[in-house]
């Protein structure tokens, strides 16, 4: 369904089904394989506190480890090094809105590797509405090739959302950024929002 709805941008999805098919067919018959898709953790920062996860407690147990973060000069490099076999990357965190210069590193992987990429991938919590908001207006004022997919983590209705989040605003933030990348995207056919569920005991009824 995502390379039909983006078939105005064809050619990006055939290279990237050829490069997945490429890995799983080098997989099949035992040979050595090089990814097509790139996970990026940017942080362990993040303001929610949610009960089904404790990423956002890593630095306060463990202070002296925030100074090893990626910078993202660092990130772009890496972005740029892979980008004759990458088709995909993803960016995630902890909370990616936490990192101050995440517009620079959305910049610069465009730039370093988006002429070859297929699709750039942002998971977010949604719990900063205005920094997503100049964030991606920003990155939509360089016209990226690239497609940009926005996953938001929502887990239920504001009651249990707000519940295994930990915080009272998540599910209101959540809807708010969901809404503000719906009109940033509405013209294009390349760039998508999504909500993201994670299931777990406190949402499985």
């Amino acid at each position: 369904n995502y390379v039909y709805e983006n078939k105005d941008n064809g050619s990006y999805y055939i290279r990237f089904l050829h490069n997945a098919l490429r890995l799983e067919s080098a997989r099949w018959l035992r040979r050595t394989v090089i990814p097509y898709k790139l996970d990026i953790l940017l942080t362990f920062k993040c303001h929610s506190r949610c009960r089904t996860c404790n990423i956002w407690s890593y630095y306060s147990s463990n202070p002296e480890t925030s100074a090893f973060e990626l910078t993202a000069e660092q990130i772009i490099n890496t972005g740029k090094s892979v980008r004759d076999h990458t088709r995909w990357i993803n960016l995630s965190g902890g909370e990616v809105t936490e990192r101050e210069d995440l517009f620079e590193i959305l910049h610069g992987i465009i730039v370093a590797a988006g002429d070859h990429l297929t699709m750039l991938n942002i998971n977010t919590n949604g719990m900063y509405p205005d920094r997503i908001e100049k964030i991606f207006s920003g990155i939509l004022k360089l016209n990226p090739k690239v497609a940009l997919d926005v996953s938001i983590s929502l887990d239920g209705a504001a009651d249990i959302h707000d519940h295994i989040r930990g915080i009272p605003s998540a599910y209101n933030n959540a809807l708010a950024s969901k809404s503000i990348l719906h009109g940033l995207f509405r013209n294009s056919h390349r760039h998508k929002v999504r909500f993201q569920t994670t299931i777990s005991r406190h949402n499985a009824e």
